[in-house]
């Protein structure tokens, strides 16, 4: 038996002409899907919003995308993980150039790493305001004093031990 009445509740309609094919799936209670094929693109529809339109120029999305592999940027760019996005190097425990961002932390070349707990490395660099702020080394930190035995005024803190001032303060190892 068929249910009478069904026929007003769904539609379905393809256009055909020189330029264009055209479909619409019309269903009540849950909007409308459509798609439409020209010469110069293809779009994908959900009720009245374009959601998927693609021409010459590129891809445009509105909406969610979801991708737990592939790549951004063909094979040599970025790699899609299913809990990272890389390239160059492909963990936090790498120390290959390249970057990593995954759910474990970013990791910049093995130089610069910051885990997902907070803990940070940093190889080289400045803690402050620049070259004026605290600069990191390799075993010290230090602002002003580049070592223990150095003259002059600041701080330095190493493996070696501590001198704070022009060397009015210093606890060796």
């Amino acid at each position: 038996t068929r249910a009478t009445g069904a026929e007003g509740t769904l539609s379905s309609r393809i256009t055909q002409n020189a330029t264009a094919i055209t479909a619409k799936v019309d269903a009540e209670h849950s909007g409308s899907f459509s798609w439409e094929l020209k010469s110069t693109g293809f779009k994908l529809k959900s009720g009245n919003k374009t959601v998927f339109d693609c021409d010459s120029s590129g891809i445009a999305i509105d909406g969610k995308i979801t991708a737990t592999s592939g790549y951004i940027g063909g094979s040599t760019g970025f790699t899609i993980g299913s809990t990272s996005i890389y390239n160059g190097t492909n963990s936090m425990s790498s120390a290959a150039s390249g970057i990593y961002l995954g759910t474990d932390g970013i990791n910049l070349g093995g130089n610069f790493k910051v885990t997902n707990a907070g803990s940070m490395t940093a190889k080289s660099g400045y803690i402050g305001n620049g070259s004026s702020g605290f600069t990191i080394g390799n075993t010290s930190i230090y602002n002003g004093k580049s070592s223990l035995s150095a003259s002059g005024s600041g701080v330095y803190i190493g493996t070696d031990g501590i001198a704070v001032g022009n060397a009015g303060f210093m606890v060796t190892k």
